[in-house]
């Protein structure tokens, strides 16, 4: 009898070790979710606006997948409409998707993934590497003060309020662009003047006499229609400012003077305005060329260049 219930008790223990076993392997069927396989991506460095080529397999269970997405691509690139969703092959296919990377795309080293989604909320990323977006150059394509003149005789010993507005281009997106700074303020005139002016800190005051600057002789002859022909101009030559003098190139503060940098990273455009002051009197007729230039950073090697040199012309009458 002892030998009977020995081996029921041993028989009760198998049939449970076997529904554990059984309970186990259902729960790791479970788990092997569908995932990425044999995942390659080219090219691996790439221009805002250039597409991706991604290549890829699923592992299993392809028709519980809900979507397949390309995980890491810069975040202003996804803003801009940059389609990162792949599309779902049947199992153990190899698919072949082009990604457009949508301008702007922010420069820099970018670690991407193939993530998988189930359709119960499952996920799986596989790795795929760094994805280098190159640097583009930052471009100043347009700058001007508004108002672009007045008449030093309605001055009356007060200052004139103008604006400087420019436009910068970055396939990166515009904020890529840093620093923008009016470096230089040159001017030409046939007639002599009191005082010469320098621009400093947002305003315009006079030039101490003395002062030696590098300036441009030109000759500036005033037309009835109040606009300006420059005679002889591009002339270089080193003068000593003195009162009375003709304007001469300006004297600005170490590292020029600061205007508002642009903030935008979801547009590749954007223009951008500062408002300035001109302290009288300024010598008439003239003309003043601003200079306005600004810094690029490279995200991929660390360097930081200039940009281009933009012109905005003022004028000034009698």
């Amino acid at each position: 009898m002892s030998t009977t219930r020995n081996l029921a008790r041993l028989l009760g223990t198998t049939a449970l070790l076997g529904a554990a076993g059984l309970a186990l392997a259902a729960c790791a069927g479970n788990s092997m979710s569908p995932r990425a396989t044999d995942v390659t991506m080219s090219p691996r460095a790439i221009d805002p606006g250039q597409a991706l080529v991604v290549n890829y397999r699923l592992s299993s269970g392809a028709a519980d997948v809900a979507s397949v997405d390309l995980i890491g691509l810069p975040a202003n690139s996804m803003t801009a409409g940059t389609v990162a969703k792949l599309a779902i092959p049947t199992a153990g296919t190899m698919s072949s998707t082009n990604v457009a990377l949508r301008a702007p795309a922010k420069d820099g080293v970018y670690p991407v993934s193939l993530r998988v989604t189930t359709r119960g909320g499952q996920v799986s990323d596989t790795p795929i590497g760094t994805l280098t977006v190159n640097n583009t150059p930052a471009t100043i394509v347009a700058a001007q003060i508004n108002p672009p003149s007045h008449n030093v005789l309605a001055c009356a010993g007060q200052p004139v309020n103008v604006q400087l507005t420019y436009t910068v281009t970055d396939a990166n997106g515009a904020n890529d662009m840093r620093d923008p700074r009016v470096v230089q303020v040159r001017g030409t005139s046939s007639v002599a003047v009191s005082t010469p002016y320098v621009l400093q800190s947002a305003s315009v005051v006079p030039v101490a006499p003395g002062t030696v600057m590098t300036m441009p002789q030109s000759t500036v002859v005033t037309q009835p229609n109040g606009s300006y022909t420059i005679v002889n101009p591009g002339v270089m030559q080193q003068v000593v400012v003195a009162a009375p003098t003709t304007p001469t190139a300006v004297a600005l503060p170490p590292g020029g003077v600061p205007l508002t940098a642009p903030t935008r990273g979801d547009s590749v455009q954007e223009t951008v305005t500062t408002p300035l002051t001109i302290a009288c009197p300024i010598a008439a007729p003239a003309q003043w060329e601003w200079i306005v230039q600004a810094s690029d950073d490279n995200a991929v090697n660390g360097q930081v260049v200039s940009t281009n040199q933009a012109v905005a012309k003022y004028f000034t009458a009698q």
